[in-house]
């Protein structure tokens, strides 16, 4: 095969064999492609593994804060309320925050879980995510039959 010059190769087999300046050899292409691509790819793994870290927590919170309106709805105590939302969603009591509010015969329950970023490179990148859910309930108070209690046979 001639070089830009118009000399022939060594070798007038036809194969691109080079010498001197000019390069003809590619055998570290893949290499270099594969050093250029494999970043990408793995922060695009880590990016989904981050999606399916926070994806499950928004049902974890909704439970939680069904269990606490449940609890605040029977007359528990801040304590109480806050135990059984973190023992009912499994997530650590120091990020998890409940407000109660009783109104109208309602008791409304708002439970806030913040959840750090703990992926490498992604979390940096992303920040914390703040999970806020709400439920309200009716307040339940003792009530007495009013119809007495039939005998027992």
């Amino acid at each position: 095969m001639p070089y830009p010059s118009g000399q022939l190769a060594d070798n007038d087999s036809g194969n691109d064999v080079c010498n001197g300046n000019d390069v003809c050899n590619d055998t570290g292409q893949s290499t270099v492609e594969l050093a250029l691509t494999l970043p990408v790819f793995a922060l695009m793994i880590l990016v989904m593994i981050q999606v399916a870290v926070v994806a499950r927590l928004p049902a974890k919170v909704a439970t939680g804060v069904h269990d606490a309106v449940r609890q605040a709805a029977i007359g528990a105590s801040d304590t109480q309320i806050t135990d059984a939302a973190q023992q009912s969603a499994g997530l650590p009591k120091d990020r998890i925050n409940i407000e109660t509010s009783r109104a109208g015969g309602k008791v409304t329950v708002t439970m806030t879980y913040t959840d750090p970023t703990n992926v490498p490179v992604v979390g940096a990148l992303v920040g914390d995510f703040v999970i806020t859910e709400q439920a309200t309930m009716l307040l339940e108070t003792s009530v007495t039959p009013s119809t007495p209690a039939l005998p027992a046979h």
